[in-house]
Parts: C-alpha cells; structure tokens; sequence
C-alpha cells in the first residue's frame, strides 16, 4: 500500500516499534521523497524513546507526525520513571488511550484491524507471536475512515511533534536516520523476508482488491 500510494497516505497507530517499524518508517520517507503527503499519528503511551526519532521524522517536507494524548515531561534518560510520576498525579486523563490501528492510501484503500507495528505482529519476535489479523477494504467505507482519521488528526488530544513541551531537540538528520534504520535491518536478514522484490511495489492496489 505504501509503495503504491500516490497522493496521500494517513497512518493510526497504537504501537510502532522494532525492525517492522524501521522497515515501514523508511517506506513512508521513500513514498514522501517521491510526493506522496503523508500524516502518522500515534499513540504516546510508548514513545519513551523515541521523542527524536518522531521529530526528525517530522522534518521531511512532505511528512507530518503528532502524538495522541501526550506526556508532558520528554527529559530523556529515565523517561520511564518520569511517566510512572506523571501517570501517578494526572491518571484520569493518561489513561485515556488510543488504540487505533489504520492505514488509508489514496483515500482509496484502508487497511484495519488488530495488528500494531512491532514484530511480534508479524512473525519476527522470538519472545512473542501474536496471531492478530487485518482486513484490506476499497470503496466508500474507505471514506468513512478517513472522516474518522481527520476527527483524531484534529481533536483536542492530538499534539504536532513539535508543539510538546520540554521536547527532545532533533539529533539527526533524515539521512543519518535512513543510515541507521538500514544498518539495523541489514544486520537482521529476517527483516528482508518482509520487502517486496522490486517489481512487486507499485502494484496498484485497486488490482489487489
């Protein structure tokens, strides 16, 4: 979907990590290289470690990333620690989650179901296997979906990377991100199983369905 998107692509998300994330983050900069407008909102419950990241991110022209309902203190080191104080004072407002998980392309095809990003959802842990599934859709539901993307995009609990308070500078460049997330997977030829040959990503995706 992300190799074949050409407009526009719109990502929800309660978890992404790992080296299923490494390989779709550097898809969604390929697509944002090439034109393709491109929005990830995800949940802050788990980005203890990755303030940077999202933020670099971020920098690319064409990619847009925001947080929902997230922590007010980002001062690296023991983040954890600092969740745990936070989540203590202000529970009744950070236990409210976002556990969304959708992918819309196009405005055309929607893919949604139980699946986060993270390898036990795709078969590359060795500590866990999660048998969660997803479902591909075309049609005017996908309409349907991306109406309820733009209410999270724009509701009271989402924040850009950028507007969060005591923020993580950027460490990075994009290409020094690209670098590290390709050294990561290459020293990990599971991962590789996942990438499509080069003939195979731009298939249109209405042949697909």
């Amino acid at each position: 979907m992300i190799d074949g998107a050409e407009s526009s692509i719109d990502l929800q998300y309660f978890v992404w990590k790992d080296r299923s994330g490494d390989l779709l983050l550097l898809r969604l900069l390929a697509a944002a290289d090439r034109g393709v407008r491109v929005r990830l909102l995800i949940d802050d419950i788990h980005t203890a470690r990755q303030s940077s990241l999202l933020r670099t991110i971020d920098t690319h022209p064409r990619i847009e990333v925001r947080v929902f309902n997230p922590f007010q203190l980002r001062l690296g080191g023991r983040l954890w620690l600092t969740r745990v104080l936070e989540f203590s004072i202000d529970g009744n407002r950070l236990n409210h989650r976002m556990h969304n998980k959708l992918m819309v392309t196009d405005q055309a095809v929607a893919l949604l179901g139980g699946r986060n990003i993270g390898d036990e959802y795709f078969g590359l842990s060795r500590q866990a296997d999660f048998f969660d599934v997803d479902i591909a859709l075309g049609g005017e539901v996908v309409g349907e979906l991306s109406a309820g993307f733009d209410q999270y995009w724009h509701s009271r609990w989402v924040y850009g990377v950028d507007q969060l308070l005591d923020l993580l500078p950027v460490r990075s460049s994009l290409e020094r991100l690209r670098r590290r997330m390709e050294r990561r997977l290459g020293r990990r030829a599971p991962a590789r199983q996942l990438a499509p040959a080069d003939d195979e990503r731009r298939l249109p995706l209405a042949a697909c369905l």
